[in-house]
């Protein structure tokens, strides 16, 4: 049986990330319509690239609901779901964990039903 997610997420704001810095360096990623060569010559070349007027998924995001994916995802399977106090989501596994540090995850992880996920309140 699934374990359910503390209630109440809303009610905590948001943690100012003004002064988060990844620790190293950070590129934009370009943004290129889809029709300019640069798109594809950055493709081709395995470059990050944000495609914009792209119409490829234009009917997968008008039928793809949540509603709709949580009645064809199915109940056969559970779904990993991490869940955040802070909205802070830091890599972590604890697998690796060989010498046993007593560390306390920054997430809780969670299996549930993508139904069950969709019907959170997850603001």
């Amino acid at each position: 049986m699934a374990e359910t997610l503390e209630p109440d997420l809303g009610a905590q704001d948001p943690p100012d990330q003004s002064d988060l810095t990844p620790g190293f360096e950070v590129e934009p990623i370009p943004r290129y319509d889809i029709g300019d060569p640069e798109a594809l010559q950055r493709m081709l070349k395995e470059l990050p690239v944000i495609l914009t007027n792209a119409k490829v998924v234009d009917s997968a995001c008008e039928k793809w609901t949540p509603e709709y994916l949580a009645q064809h995802m199915g109940d056969e399977v559970d779904f990993s779901v991490f869940h955040s106090p802070t909205r802070e989501f830091l890599y972590w596994d604890g697998a690796k964990n060989k010498a046993a540090y007593d560390f306390k995850p920054p997430t809780k992880k969670t299996e549930m039903k993508f139904a069950e996920f969709v019907s959170k309140d997850l603001r």
